[in-house]
């Protein structure tokens, strides 16, 4: 799960449909929040972080990029 997954889902839940425009960045994840069969077969897809500048505290700029594979 990732944060652009919340849109695409909350609005499942309320049963609304996404918008034409809507680029198809999040997936609707209501199947595994209900624990559906299959619900955690979901697409391969390739998930990017990136933490673009120094923080207060001593962060330091950093990019991760996972490959979620399903099971």
């Amino acid at each position: 799960m990732i944060g652009t997954d919340f849109y695409p889902t909350l609005l499942a839940a309320g049963s609304a449909a996404l918008p034409k425009e809507y680029p198809g960045d999040g997936v609707d994840l209501k199947p595994v929040l209900k624990q559906e069969p299959k619900a955690a077969d979901a697409a391969p897809r390739t998930l990017y972080w990136h933490y673009p500048h120094y923080g207060n505290q001593g962060g330091a700029p950093a990019t991760a990029v996972r490959r979620v594979t399903g099971s």
